[in-house]
């Protein structure tokens, strides 16, 4: 699986919103406001002063009057709070379910009764007694009759209401006399001589026309004989298209083709899109499902969904790549701030710069002292022989084991100096064999020294160039203690 890197920025809220483009990849540290962004995603909950049009998704904003609203990405969705009575002056919070319930308890009527006995309904309201409405005297709907001219209105459990009604008051028909200008309304009940009897209602005094006017749109005319016509004004503006035919008003028709007309059938599903001039033309380009295709198409628009999803993949991927990261890295507990011997050496484990430079003292130290014997060995050889010359048979081809059986009358010879120093050389690559077991061990780029500092540390380790620098610097320290001008002796 390929690794991810994760980047992580510390600024200020004004350094962040100066920048360009957020990178996904990166965790964004808001040093004077303690928030943490990845990407321009707010991954740290806050509640934030109610500013703009659009508030960031899963972010509470207050506004001045205290009001709680919650960031939805392109807008604000308040936060009602709840009342739990109800009260005419509050506008602000949200009535509760038993709010209204016990609200429209006090106003609602919770059972009506009807008593047909008594002829009377039971009311009663919610918490209170009963309250009864007597039904007697009043007017009931069924049961009216109306007979030659007699309207008979009974009630409950009382005298009916009788009503006379003259037929000489109903109209039987009506119509309009041109020559008179009247109304003639003829009743139902005729006169005495069986004739129709007459309203007649003059109108021509009721309605008198002087002018009459038109509009921006209407041209009105009045004859002397009070006839008034009209005609449709047409504009002569350039483009119009409404003509006057013998037939009425004629609108010629408007070639509607590339505009709203059927696109071509084989773009089933593009996107329409406008084009300069008005008309429509397909994009060439489709809306894509709910996650990206495995192959990437430029003409198929990707959907929220699908972004969405694929964010949340990345962002796992992020994840599990920051924990492979995390794993590749030397934990403290496992730096050695001493170098143990080769028996006890772990290949788990590695050596702190501090353990390594610790060895380098020691070591050399070591040679140090074996190099001050040498030096005062053949101090007092070339004290001996001050004198005079050495025979050749009192040239030492090797150096005695033990001091007590070197006799000061013999010199050692160069290659018998130089065995020493190869034994002593050997004792420094087993040294050196333990040092390359600690380096084998892996270690963080960013803790491997190309040089020992003047600061030793337990949490870096030298590379095997500078181990290697170092090692050189101690041969080269030992040559020069051990070298001297053999033709002195």
């Amino acid at each position: 699986m390929a690794n991810y890197p994760v980047k992580f920025v510390q600024l200020t809220e004004v350094q962040f919103k100066a920048l360009a483009a957020k990178d996904k990849g990166t965790l964004y540290f808001l040093s004077d406001l303690g928030q943490i962004y990845k990407g321009d995603v707010l991954y740290s909950g806050t509640v934030m002063a109610k500013t703009g049009e659009a508030g960031k998704q899963g972010v509470l904003y207050v506004d001045a009057n205290n009001r709680l609203f919650e960031g939805t990405g392109n807008g604000f969705k308040e936060i009602v709070p709840a009342a739990h009575t109800l009260d005419a002056k509050d506008d602000v919070k949200s009535p509760t379910s038993k709010a209204v319930d016990d609200y429209l308890k006090t106003k609602l009527v919770a059972d009506v009764a009807y008593d047909s006995v008594a002829q009377k309904l039971s009311i009663t309201k919610y918490g209170e007694a009963a309250a009864d409405l007597t039904l007697t005297g009043m007017l009931s709907a069924t049961g009216v009759t109306y007979v030659d001219g007699t309207l008979t209105l009974p009630t409950v459990n009382g005298e009916a209401v009788v009503l006379n009604l003259p037929k000489e008051n109903f109209v039987k028909s009506g119509s309009y006399d041109a020559a008179t200008q009247s109304i003639v309304l003829v009743l139902t009940q005729p006169d005495e001589e069986g004739q129709d009897q007459k309203v007649i209602i003059p109108v021509s005094a009721l309605v008198d026309i002087s002018k009459v006017e038109g509009s921006a749109t209407l041209d009105l005319k009045m004859s002397t004989e009070k006839v008034i016509s009209g005609a449709v004004k047409i504009s002569a503006a350039e483009g119009n298209l409404i003509v006057a035919k013998d037939d009425g008003i004629f609108v010629s028709p408007v070639d509607l083709s590339g505009k709203l007309d059927a696109v071509d059938k084989t773009k089933v599903d593009e996107i329409v899109t406008v084009k300069a001039d008005g008309q429509v033309k397909p994009s060439g380009k489709k809306v894509g499902g709910a996650t990206l295709a495995a192959e990437v198409n430029s003409n198929t628009v990707a959907t929220e969904a699908a972004v969405k999803a694929a964010d949340t993949a990345l962002e796992t991927k992020v994840e599990k790549s920051l924990e492979d990261g995390l794993a590749l890295k030397v934990a403290k507990a496992d730096i050695a701030v001493a170098a143990g011997t080769t028996a006890d050496a772990s290949d788990e484990k590695v050596a702190s710069q501090k353990a390594l430079a610790t060895v380098k003292e020691d070591a050399a130290a070591a040679l140090d002292a074996k190099a001050k014997e040498l030096n005062k060995s053949i101090t007092d050889l070339q004290n001996s022989a001050a004198a005079a010359y050495v025979e050749k048979a009192n040239i030492s081809t090797a150096i005695p084991a033990d001091a007590k059986t070197a006799v000061d009358t013999k010199v050692a010879s160069e290659k018998a100096v130089a065995d020493v120093k190869t034994a002593l050389e050997a004792a420094d690559t087993a040294l050196l064999e333990a040092v390359k077991n600690v380096g084998d061990s892996k270690v963080d780029k960013a803790s491997i020294l190309a040089a020992v500092s003047e600061a030793p540390s337990d949490e870096k380790v030298l590379s095997e160039k500078a181990v290697d620098a170092l090692i050189k610097a101690v041969k080269q320290e030992i040559s020069e203690g051990l070298s001297w001008d053999d033709q002195t002796v």
